[in-house]
């Protein structure tokens, strides 16, 4: 469901130091010396208040935040890294070191995505919880450097997106990792940021997924938020009604808003646009079946009837798919052989009530059904309801 994903090759560098403060030289040295250099300019009362010597401390944190061979150093660089060059912007009233700056964030934004991505990895295959927390906990930071770099977040996601990533999708990982940890206003926060709801299909499915409107919907349905999940799922069907997922679960949201009417609606529209899409139609017919049995047993006929011919129309439609597999024509010709088998039953059970020409069509309309399915499969039901319909029938 989740796929792993690559990190990607850090492409800028630090570019030409500004400096003419002595300073400078701690970077041609070992890091572990830079960082009690830059550590104590910044406990310095005199050395802190000047946005070079945050500029310094970030420049250091930034190349350990690159390398786990400074782990032992410190546990999270690159947040400190991100921190002392906000402090360095503040200080910087005049924007003499914007550029170096901007170049620190540039390097660090790979360096929290590439973090973010490897827990997120481990967390994927595994199903560790921690790693799932290590994730979100990069991924906030990576977007956090990205409010810092404003107009330039540009460039870092040019990096992201030329190691072949959609950049949008990486608020997805975000979002899945937060609600795999119960973080669940922060997985919404992060769907939400890949839900359009006013752009045309093309332009809204460019930068948005699939599955973010599935989970979202999945957790304002579990928060009883319908008005929410029916938005999104009604958008997510009509930018993917190929998502056989999405459209059961939209099928099931709104049940339990009870819409069905709507549901109705925008299943017969799904169908329109996926007209050879056998396991869809297969999902309606059965979906369609079971709502017709749960009416008919609350003495609901005329709307039972309603969805039974629905899902006779869908299993129809679907056998006449070239190409289905063995199995395909097995369930469906089974299930609509079933389904008029019991609708037979139902008449056969009114007794004197009972409409005898009705009763033929479903036990004639099922026999052959039944007959088909078994050449694919041998099911003892299957010659137990033929039996029952030669006898009904006096054949």
């Amino acid at each position: 469901m989740n796929k792993l994903l690559l990190s990607i090759t850090l492409v800028f560098s630090v570019l030409a130091l500004f400096s003419q403060d002595k300073n400078i030289e701690l970077m041609k040295g070992k890091v572990e010396d830079a960082k009690i250099q830059v550590d104590q300019n910044i406990l310095n009362q005199e050395k802190n208040t000047k946005a070079e010597t945050w500029y310094l401390a970030a420049y250091v944190y930034t190349r350990m935040a690159k390398s786990e061979v400074y782990e032992h150093l410190e546990k999270f660089p690159g947040e400190k890294a991100l921190s002392y060059i906000k402090e360095s912007k503040k200080l910087d009233k005049t924007g003499v070191l914007y550029s170096e700056q901007i170049n620190v964030l540039l390097d660090l934004g790979p360096a929290f995505y590439n973090k973010a991505i490897t827990h997120y990895n481990k967390a994927v295959k595994d199903s560790i919880v921690e790693e799932f927390t290590l994730s979100l906990r990069y991924f906030e930071d990576y977007f956090d450097l990205l409010d810092l770099l404003k107009d330039e977040d540009k460039f870092v996601k040019q990096i992201i997106e030329y190691n072949g990533i959609n950049h949008n999708d990486v608020y997805f990982y975000a979002g899945y990792s937060a609600q795999s940890i119960g973080e669940i206003n922060k997985a919404i926060k992060y769907y939400s940021m890949l839900n359009d709801f006013n752009s045309d299909k093309t332009t809204a499915k460019a930068k948005s997924k699939d599955l973010a409107y599935l989970y979202l919907t999945k957790i304002y349905t579990n928060q009883g938020d319908y008005v929410n999940a029916l938005k999104v799922v009604k958008r997510g069907v009509e930018l993917y009604p190929d998502n056989e997922a999405l459209v059961l679960q939209a099928i099931t949201t709104y049940k339990n808003a009870d819409k069905m009417d709507d549901m109705v609606a925008q299943m017969e529209q799904v169908v329109v646009e996926n007209p050879q899409n056998e396991k869809l139609l297969f999902i309606l017919a059965s979906n369609y079946s079971k709502y017709g049995k749960a009416f008919e047993k609350n003495n609901y006929q005329s709307t039972a009837d309603m969805y039974f011919e629905k899902s006779i129309k869908y299993y129809e439609q679907a056998l006449k798919i070239d190409q289905l597999s063995d199995q395909t024509k097995y369930s469906i010709n089974y299930n609509l052989g079933v389904l008029y088998y019991n609708r037979g039953v139902s008449e056969y059970k009114k007794a004197d009530n009972a409409n005898l020409e009705l009763l033929q069509k479903y036990f004639s309309s099922a026999k052959p059904l039944l007959e088909n399915a078994k050449k694919y499969k041998a099911n003892p039901n299957i010659d137990k309801m033929i039996e029952n319909i030669d006898s009904t029938l006096g054949e």
